[in-house]
């Protein structure tokens, strides 16, 4: 029990961790110890015959097979050199870093135990992030030699300042990070019992950390979860007091935006503005609308099966940088469809929870899944780690209080 916990622990806190020490690209510390995870805990279910609840798993699980039998069909159809890799990564990422880990979760782990070593993970990267940025910033220490990542996109903002990459090997993978678990772990921090200066340092952090990659995905999905969350609040508001509350509070967030675009188009943040803004005058938002436009018109001539998982990379090509536009065009509508179906009902599903807190869950899943329209890394797996987290939390709280009702 103690080598198992010690593994899915770790994997919780080293989530981050998508670059620095890895042995390669694919071979992230979290992969490692969640594979490592699964074997042990193969051998211990063989060696003791112990079974696994299945509690946590819902109805719509049943849709990532589906997904992924469809996705293997359009590899079989349309074979390639990279094919072997993509089907490899899908199945860790659905079988093994969602269905396999949900239930080993549930199984093996308290929800205190999630919580504190989720914080932990974040609170470290966020450290480092900092670190990382104000060092870049005022020396010439290169980060990278500290870290050891094998893979680094160094990248600037403004051509001024550095943007942070922490664990990973791009700016935009921390930010998808801290939107995400960072999310969570606010949460989690905002209901410890600590002292409120000590809580409210550590959001501080946490919110520095992720300020410092200037991703401009990172503040749209932001932005637009705190639109839909603060609407769906409104809507099942039920005092006038509330929803007056939240009908000025949403003004004045739609206010503070427009005024920004307008205001700072031609300041300090005009490059975070034109690149969410997808404005022709950024190279890279021009870049994304150039891919976005051709993988589109290969949508419309290979709807059905598209044209085969991991054909850009056998060509050496850029992906669609859209995980949703990529899917679609590489494995057809036959996969993106029950994948599409499965994220809105997990949206239903955190909407109608009665878990403590589940606006934050709502609103860290909306951050990764809006995230996902502007990059393909699906692989990383903070929006399936946080769905994991939120079902074993839901699970264990209606068994918990279940329990409570039973026994008076």
């Amino acid at each position: 029990m103690k080598v198992i916990k010690f593994f899915l622990l770790g994997y919780l806190f080293f989530l981050s961790w998508t670059n620095a020490f890895a042995l390669s690209p694919i071979l992230p510390v979290h992969v490692l110890l969640s594979m490592a995870a699964a074997i042990v805990i193969g051998v211990h279910l063989f060696v003791t015959k112990k079974k696994i609840k299945i509690t946590p798993y819902k109805n719509e699980d049943f849709l990532l097979c589906v997904f992924l039998i469809s996705f293997c069909i359009s590899v079989l159809i349309h074979p390639n050199s990279a094919s072997l890799n993509y089907i490899s990564a899908y199945l860790y990422v659905f079988l093994i870093a969602y269905l396999l880990l949900k239930g080993v979760f549930y199984n093996y782990l308290s929800a205190d135990e999630i919580k504190k070593w989720l914080m932990y993970g974040v609170l470290i990267t966020a450290l480092v992030s900092i670190s990382e940025f104000v060092l870049e910033f005022s020396t010439s220490i290169d980060f990278n030699t500290i870290l050891f990542r094998i893979k680094e996109e160094y990248s600037n903002y403004a051509g001024i300042l550095p943007r942070s990459l922490a664990f990973s090997h791009e700016p935009g993978i921390l930010a998808f990070y801290l939107e995400t678990i960072g999310v969570l772990a606010i949460w989690f921090i905002s209901q410890e019992n600590w002292k409120a200066s000590w809580k409210a340092l550590s959001i501080v952090i946490i919110i520095a950390g992720w300020i410092f990659t200037f991703s401009a995905a990172s503040f749209v999905a932001l932005f637009i979860s705190a639109v839909i969350v603060l609407s769906i609040i409104f809507f099942q508001a039920k005092r006038i007091k509330d929803f007056i509350f939240i009908s000025v509070l949403i003004f004045a967030l739609l206010v503070i935006v427009l005024v920004a675009m307008n205001i700072a188009t031609d300041t300090f943040m005009g490059d975070i503005i034109a690149k969410a803004t997808l404005s022709e005058a950024n190279v890279s938002a021009r870049y994304r609308i150039v891919k976005w436009q051709e993988s589109i018109q290969s949508i419309i001539e290979n709807p059905i099966f598209g044209i085969g998982p991991g054909s850009a990379a056998a060509k050496g090509n850029v992906g669609s940088l859209s995980w949703y536009i990529f899917l679609t065009k590489e494995a057809g509508l036959v996969a993106v469809i029950p994948m599409i179906l499965f994220l809105l009902i997990k949206f239903s599903r955190i909407v109608s929870s009665t878990v403590k807190g589940k606006n934050w869950f709502l609103f860290a899943f909306l951050n990764g899944a809006i995230h996902l329209a502007v990059i393909s890394t699906f692989f990383h797996p903070f929006l399936w780690a946080l769905l994991v987290v939120f079902e074993v939390i839901s699970a264990q709280y209606i068994f918990k209080r279940s329990n409570t009702i039973i026994n008076g």
